[in-house]
């Protein structure tokens, strides 16, 4: 462990030297300070994923039938072989051969990890002001699925929503702001600022084609009596939702840091959902994914969105 705590300094500064733009040039031959690094740190996700591929590949011929399902003698010694080789692993081209895959040159590798953090900083996953040291100490986004939640941590004060799709058709986001059971407020793009200044939107952005709308939201300058916020986008630039490819909400620290997003599944033909809920629980905020549809486009109009809410059990 004392090892391990030595390294992460040096740890932090390769994950933003490796972020950085000027670094993340394709064709520029390998970089065995990148490959070391990016192995040592990504080693437990690895280990997951030959894990994968070898229990596939070990299953996919046997017939455990006459077992009632059992593995029999010599499947459960080659499960227990293939563990021990997956943990013996510690090199690339290692664990491409354990996933059944011939591993590309030192060269073509340090293009893959360059791709994936162009792919990571266009899909929002980090940002130009992603604070990795903290990443690396907390844990990385946490991803949503409907009904599940993400508590954000006390020290988070400032958090910014974005909500949008993989589309340049105009999808509005909104916040209704509710003190217990009673909706104060909905800050959206005709009315950009609540209470205060706490709750802030951006109006209407297309950013790389694509729209998006920004909510930032100070919790810490939120009054008491503010218990709850809801997040709602709505079809305002087709007939439903089905018109946009991948409706999501991702929340990020005002330092940059990705706590947590809710991709929508099944926008389906509804023109307006009910996508997260922020809610207050005693000192501390709890993230919802919520993914509840409402028939009604509530673009400057709330009330049927505000029936749907009152109708949630969370």
């Amino acid at each position: 462990m004392q090892g391990l705590n030595a390294l992460k300094p040096a740890v932090q500064l390769g994950m933003v030297f490796f972020a950085a733009a000027e670094n993340n040039q394709l064709r520029q031959g390998a970089d065995a300070r990148r490959l070391a690094a990016t192995f040592a740190t990504t080693k437990v996700s690895k280990r997951l994923l030959m894990f994968h591929a070898s229990f596939l590949q070990l299953v996919d011929q046997q017939r455990l039938d006459l077992f009632f399902g059992r593995p029999p003698q010599h499947l459960r010694q080659a499960f227990k072989a293939s563990v021990r080789k997956i943990l013996d692993v510690d090199n690339w081209p290692g664990f491409f051969a354990v996933c059944g895959r011939q591993c590309p040159g030192p060269a073509a590798v340090t293009d893959l990890l360059k791709q994936a953090t162009k792919n990571s900083l266009r899909k929002g996953y980090h940002t130009a002001r992603t604070d990795f040291s903290r990443i690396h100490a907390s844990g990385v986004s946490h991803v949503l699925k409907k009904g599940e939640s993400y508590r954000v941590d006390h020290g988070v004060r400032q958090v910014r929503l974005e909500l949008g799709s993989d589309s340049s058709m105009i999808l509005c986001g909104a916040c209704l702001v509710y003190e217990d059971l009673n909706c104060r407020q909905v800050v959206s793009y005709d009315q950009s600022v609540g209470y205060k200044g706490a709750v802030k939107h951006s109006g209407d952005m297309v950013v790389d084609g694509k729209s998006k709308h920004v909510i930032d939201i100070d919790l810490n300058a939120l009054p008491a009596a503010v218990t709850r916020l809801f997040l709602t986008l709505c079809s305002c630039g087709c007939a439903d939702l089905s018109g946009f490819r991948a409706p999501s909400i991702k929340m990020q620290g005002s330092d940059g840091q990705p706590l947590c997003q809710y991709d929508l599944e099944q926008a389906g033909r509804s023109p307006t959902v009910v996508m997260a809920a922020i809610l207050r629980e005693g000192g501390q905020w709890r993230v919802t994914a919520v993914g509840q549809h409402s028939p009604v486009r509530c673009c400057g109009n709330y009330s049927r969105v505000k029936q749907d809410i009152a109708a949630l059990r969370l």
